[in-house]
């Protein structure tokens, strides 16, 4: 399953195709030309789109990497409250004069003043269910996942592998034991491998359930464009990794070139909406 009650998303499959140009001359415009390890076009038009639409009060993003989607928040709700967390805010390219930075998890700040309108955006490859259930407790309702990676990619817990009932274990975890076989007194290499463990999730079919009690709708971003290949090099199999139709189809109109360029950047980013 990708998504759930795409009946009650508050926009179309049209208002987001539509939407393309006026992001193209916004993103021509982008501080940091090469986000390298940050998003880039496909999620860059996906998180401007959502929070475009729904205007919120407050915005909390966890993960701020060179500072890309600070401006992008910025351009898309003028009028917001931002707070930008990192837990290294040394690597900021950008800094915006109107967010608040924080170094401090998202867990650990105290949030009593955002509001039903307020918004959470998480880029800081955590586990997602956590995240899902601290905003939960603050009462936040919109939610955006921008690393919602498919079974059994990645190196978190997604809520797409959540409802595919497949748990999660870190991708780097088979390499580091075929290292350690190699060279078994690497305490590095332990340190490392014990690290990841620490975040496995077993296979379960209660984290599905506990997100179709809770949320009210759960759709994954459509791609604007879908290469043959995958960002890990493998074929892009919508049976293998279940992806929305792409936005455009066919052969693509030059100016949306950069679609192409940067389309194995997407990462099935999705909106949550709390109940």
């Amino acid at each position: 399953m990708t998504s759930f009650t795409p009946a009650g998303l508050p926009w179309t499959r049209k208002e987001i195709i539509s939407s393309l140009d006026e992001f193209m001359e916004i993103y021509k415009k982008r501080p940091i030309q090469d986000n390298n390890g940050g998003m880039k076009a496909p999620h860059m038009f996906a998180t401007w789109f959502i929070c475009r639409q729904l205007q919120p009060d407050i915005i909390i993003e966890s993960g701020i990497w060179y500072g890309q989607s600070t401006w992008l928040f910025e351009q898309a709700c003028p009028e917001a409250e931002l707070f930008s967390i990192d837990i290294n805010l040394a690597n900021r390219k950008y800094i915006s004069k109107r967010s608040t930075y924080l170094d401090t998890d998202f867990s650990c700040n105290n949030w009593n003043f955002i509001t039903n309108h307020s918004l959470a955006f998480f880029d800081d490859h955590q586990n997602a269910l956590n995240r899902l259930r601290q905003c939960e407790a603050l009462g936040l309702k919109h939610i955006i996942f921008e690393d919602n990676y498919p079974h059994p990619k990645g190196d978190c817990y997604s809520l797409k592998k959540a409802l595919g009932g497949f748990g999660h274990e870190h991708e780097l975890i088979k390499s580091l034991k075929a290292e350690l076989k190699k060279n078994s007194n690497n305490v590095q290499l332990q340190s490392r491998l014990s690290a990841l463990q620490q975040t496995t999730v077993e296979a379960n079919s209660y984290d599905r359930d506990y997100i179709n009690t809770q949320l009210d709708i759960l759709d994954e971003f459509p791609p604007v464009v879908q290469t043959a290949m995958t960002r890990w090099g493998d074929r892009w199999d919508s049976s293998v990794y279940p992806t929305e139709e792409p936005l455009l189809v066919g052969k693509i109109p030059e100016k949306y070139q950069i679609f192409i360029e940067e389309a194995n950047s997407y990462n099935w980013l999705c909106y949550a909406r709390l109940r």
